[in-house]
């Protein structure tokens, strides 16, 4: 087993819970984003994650992706399987609000049922609202005196 940090000995850290809805290759990054540029750690677990046997079900991890802030890695993920994304800092007060990505092939479900959409559906969406509120904003409300 690989040496643990001696410089992280209490960091906090957010877990994500997910399914994806088809198999493929998932490109993760994670950026740090108040402040910009927090030295932050992603890394996947399969199954289940413990921290406190924090290398059982570890898939994949990364610091540093391409600069200091911003951390990430393709990984190739299977329909119905439970994933854990695990956002930590560097040290113990090291850790702020962050932003990950997640693209692939197919939707991801977050546990608890929330859904991210794939930017397709996005671009849908928001041209639906644009177009609802264009039609909204052309009805005419006649009054009469």
């Amino acid at each position: 087993m690989p040496p643990l940090s001696g410089v992280g000995t209490n960091v906090p850290y957010e877990v994500t819970e997910f399914t994806v809805t088809a198999d493929g290759l998932y490109p993760f990054v994670n950026l740090g984003i108040n402040p910009v540029n927090w030295d932050n750690y992603l890394h996947l677990y399969r199954d289940s994650f413990n921290p406190l046997a924090q290398f059982t079900n570890l898939l994949a991890g990364n610091d540093d992706l391409g600069f200091i802030g911003r951390s990430g890695f393709d990984f190739g993920l299977l329909a119905g399987v439970t994933y854990f994304a695990v956002t930590s800092g560097f040290s113990n007060d090291d850790f702020r609000q962050w932003e990950m990505t997640i693209r692939g092939p197919g939707d991801i479900l977050l546990a608890g049922g929330g859904v991210i959409p794939e930017p397709g559906i996005w671009a849908m969406m928001i041209a639906g609202f644009g177009l609802v509120g264009a039609g909204l904003r052309r009805r005419r409300v006649v009054v009469a005196a």
